[in-house]
């Protein structure tokens, strides 16, 4: 009596298992590094959205002649920031009517961090001014009381542009928020 076994094989080798394994991990890996990318680049999007509508709320401050304090309507309102590396910004009322921000005399109306890894990392209108990473610069754009006229840097802007630019710090990429000094419309650009 000659009987046959017939073995059936169940469960998985080691060396599949092994497999199995290695594909899943280098999957994760790629998602991981598709999210960290995907979350920089929406980022980036928030950031000069942001100063885009902070722009435009003191900008309509000015234009309507609101008070900040319930009794006081200041000369001018403004944006004011740091860079390159600038990570904030804050809007303020110009109480002393310098076209400048200055710490501690001028009434700040809020302080905006700006997301993860997104920097200013310049504020050019004609002539340029050009700041390295060892000197820091400072920015305020400005808008007067009842008829909101701009001035960048204490200059009144009469025929030129502010143009802030964000830099991502993930992808190196930018995105810029220019102020028309002649319409007023204040747009978001790309670089």
């Amino acid at each position: 009596m000659n009987s046959h076994r017939q073995t059936t094989k169940n469960g998985f080798t080691l060396v599949e298992i092994l497999v199995s394994m290695s594909i899943f991990v280098i999957l994760v890996a790629l998602v991981f590094a598709n999210y960290r990318y995907g979350n920089s680049a929406q980022n980036l999007e928030q950031a000069p959205r942001e100063l885009q509508a902070k722009l435009r709320f003191v900008q309509n401050l000015a234009l309507t002649g609101k008070d900040y304090d319930g009794t006081t309507v200041p000369p001018a309102y403004g944006i004011h920031f740091s860079y390159p590396g600038g990570s904030e910004f804050i809007t303020f009322a110009d109480t002393n009517d310098d076209k400048l921000y200055i710490q501690g005399t001028d009434t700040v109306l809020e302080t905006i961090t700006m997301p993860n890894k997104v920097t200013m990392t310049s504020c050019e209108e004609p002539p340029v001014q050009t700041c390295d990473t060892q000197q820091s610069c400072q920015c305020d754009i400005i808008f007067t009381a009842g008829d909101a006229s701009i001035f960048i840097k204490q200059q009144p802007a009469a025929d030129a542009n502010a143009k802030v630019t964000f830099e991502s710090g993930v992808t190196g990429k930018q995105k810029t928020v220019v102020v028309n000094a002649q319409s007023g419309i204040i747009e978001l650009g790309n670089e």
